[in-house]
């Protein structure tokens, strides 16, 4: 229910500062349980960006809804699932024009995953009652979301190279250097090792990659991958099912946002954390799990049980 309101809440604002976010997430969620009070901003930020319904700019600590739609699961037997801006007045026409009263064409169902909103699927006899339905409730429709942005993610190289050069790390921060081959972060004595530098302070935490000769604002996400790829270890698992898979990454290396969105688009389910450090992003085609792993410098390790064992 909290995850919900807040979800609502945005969808009202539709943009916002971070400290906004920050403030209201802090207010919402002490008014329920311990384990709620602890949980912090950036990870639900994080999760409501995986499942497209908000965008992150971390850079100038700003958010904002991505317009509602309609997306189309992968494999899923004409299943789709409700992302984007949730103002009450969507949800309301949804449930209107999905009513088993009103249409025999579309069946609407819910699930309510643990430590996120609730996902809201649609299933549909045709294309069109599905278009007419976003239509109707002023959403978009998109078919096929997940096979269309995995074809489109960038090479690991290519997104490190866009990435700002930085002329020095930030002063007055403390320092750690991510440790790619035990996963963990260090105290960093010394600040001329290649890898990915977190510093904190006041604020945000800052990162930066240094490749040896250029250091580099980055993302916290792609320069922990940008860090692993010099291990050249595959950390990337796919657990085979019958019909699709289960992609598994360490805790630490969870997927950028457009590789998360991507994978979260096949079952409109958040990631979820599993015993000893790995997530898991569920329903995912074989196809999408490949395109993830090799955009980010990865060998898809499809035994499951090389990365996990590692």
């Amino acid at each position: 229910m909290t995850n919900d309101l807040f979800l609502q809440w945005l969808g009202e604002r539709t943009r916002g500062s971070w400290e906004l976010f920050k403030a209201a997430h802090t207010w919402l969620f002490a008014q329920n349980s311990a384990m709620n009070r602890n949980l912090r901003p950036t990870w639900t930020a994080y999760l409501l960006a995986s499942l497209g319904h908000i965008e992150v700019d971390w850079r100038d600590g700003k958010w904002s809804v991505t317009a509602p739609t309609i997306a189309g699961l992968p494999s899923a037997g004409a299943t789709a699932v409700l992302i984007g801006a949730r103002p009450r007045i969507l949800v309301e026409r949804f449930d209107r024009y999905t009513s088993p009263d009103r249409t025999s064409d579309l069946i609407a169902s819910t699930y309510t995953p643990p430590g996120a909103p609730t996902s809201i699927y649609v299933q549909y006899e045709s294309a069109e009652a599905v278009t007419e339905l976003a239509a109707r409730i002023g959403a978009g429709f998109e078919p096929e979301p997940a096979q269309r942005l995995s074809t489109l993610l960038p090479s690991l190289e290519s997104l490190v190279d866009s990435a700002r050069t930085a002329t020095e790390p930030p002063r007055g921060y403390s320092a750690e250097w991510l440790d790619p081959n035990v996963l963990n972060w260090v105290e960093a004595v010394k600040t001329s090792r290649p890898g990915l530098y977190r510093y904190r302070g006041y604020g945000f935490d800052q990162f930066r990659y240094y490749d040896g000769a250029t250091w580099r604002e980055i993302d916290r996400d792609l320069g922990v991958w940008a860090a692993l790829s010099r291990t050249r270890r595959d950390l990337i698992t796919f657990e085979r099912e019958e019909v699709n898979g289960t992609l598994i990454v360490p805790f630490v290396g969870r997927l950028p946002l457009l590789h998360a969105r991507a994978a979260v688009l096949c079952s409109g389910l958040p990631p979820s954390n599993v015993v000893h450090g790995w997530i898991r992003y569920v329903n995912v085609p074989s196809s999408i799990a490949s395109r993830i792993a090799r955009s980010l410098g990865q060998s898809l390790d499809a035994t499951g049980s090389g990365a996990m064992n590692g």
